[in-house]
Parts: structure tokens; C-alpha cells; sequence
């Protein structure tokens, strides 16, 4: 089979995250569209490259928050829905992602396999366009692989199906004395998007 038990990186655009072929060289996994046109490529280390393309008539009525990052796969994003606070009902984390078709709320893909070689991860939030009162934050934990490091991670939005250009994000970590602490940067919010009918 081609790249039987292969590791690869995923791309959408300017997110991606890193997984494993099994030995029939496939890999199975959800990710969001960030837009009403998705084009995904695999990359792998052989330099091979596969691409797919597929139309998704539902962005529309949809708002995502991508995230990707290399290093740490403690680093990730925070969602506060409805005034919610760290561990309520409204937080949204990879500890707490929730799935597809949340009622009254959205939900966290989380990407990425830490055993791959250059190991990059990325986290998509997803909710109904109409959702309103939500805020995001960048959470980066001080240890032992990123104290003292300049982390660099990429967010991209699309809302209500138009995706934005992306934006990197750059953090100094504190020093290693710092361990045990969180830089936490808050990112822009979701605006209420309606989503237009046919």
C-alpha cells in the first residue's frame, strides 16, 4: 500500500496538524471546512503530496475559530459561551470539546498526534452563526517544553462561510521559574453573523 504506516501533515490553508497512516496507508478523521470551498492536502515526509477539494453548502450557517501550533499539546483554546467561566457549563476545551450537534452551543475538533515526528496540532471550534456572547482565549501553560521558548501559533476564522486571512500569533514564554503558571491571551470575539437564505 502507499505510505503504509507513514506519518504526515494535514493543511488547510495555513492550519494543520500532524497524524499517522495505518498499515493500509489510510487515516480517518473529521476536520471542519473553514470555508464553503475546503482544500486539504497531505503532506508527507518523502516529499509525496495528495490533495482533495469538496464543496461544504453548510459553512454558511457557521462560525469557526482555528488554532495550530507546534511544541506542546497543552497549548490550545479556551471558549466561553454565554458569560461562562473556567469549568461551567459554557467552557469549551480539549478537556471538555463536546460533539457535533451541541444543542444551544458549539463544539471543539481537536487534531493532531503528539508521536509524530514535528509534531503540530490544531483545534477548531465550531457553533451556529447565530450564536451570540462568545469569547475565546489563546491558553499557552508554562513547563518544561515551552518556559522560556518564543511560541508561534497561527488562528484563522471563517464567519458565516467567508474565511479571514490568517494571523500569527507570537508569545515569549516566562522563564522556567514560571512553571506552573499560563500566559493567556485573549482573541477576538465571534460577531453574530445571520446567515443569509436562499
Amino acid at each position: 500500500p502507499c505510505a503504509a504506516n507513514s506519518p504526515f501533515t494535514l493543511n488547510q490553508g495555513a492550519i494543520g496538524f500532524t497524524g499517522q497512516t495505518d498499515a493500509a496507508g489510510k487515516w480517518q478523521g473529521a476536520v471542519p471546512a473553514l470555508g464553503p470551498e475546503a482544500r486539504i492536502e497531505a503532506v508527507f515526509p518523502d516529499g509525496l503530496r495528495t490533495t482533495a477539494a469538496l464543496s461544504v453548502p453548510g459553512a454558511a450557517a457557521l462560525n469557526r475559530v482555528a488554532l495550530s501550533w507546534d511544541a506542546d499539546p497543552a497549548i490550545g483554546l479556551h471558549v466561553f459561551e454565554a458569560g461562562a467561566t473556567v469549568a461551567q457549563t459554557g467552557h469549551v476545551s480539549a478537556t471538555a470539546p463536546r460533539v457535533t450537534g451541541t444543542a444551544l452551543g458549539g463544539y471543539l475538533t481537536v487534531l493532531g498526534d503528539e508521536e509524530a515526528p514535528s509534531a503540530r496540532f490544531a483545534q477548531i471550534y465550531s457553533a451556529p452563526a447565530g450564536l451570540a456572547e462568545i469569547a475565546l482565549e489563546f491558553v499557552a501553560p508554562v513547563n518544561e517544553a515551552t518556559c522560556g521558548t518564543d511560541l508561534e501559533a497561527v488562528s484563522q476564522r471563517s464567519l458565516g462561510g467567508r474565511s479571514e486571512d490568517p494571523v500569527v500569533i507570537l508569545v515569549a514564554m516566562p522563564d522556567c521559574d514560571a512553571i506552573g503558571d499560563a500566559v493567556v491571551m485573549r482573541l477576538p470575539a465571534l460577531p453574530l453573523v445571520f446567515a443569509a437564505r436562499d
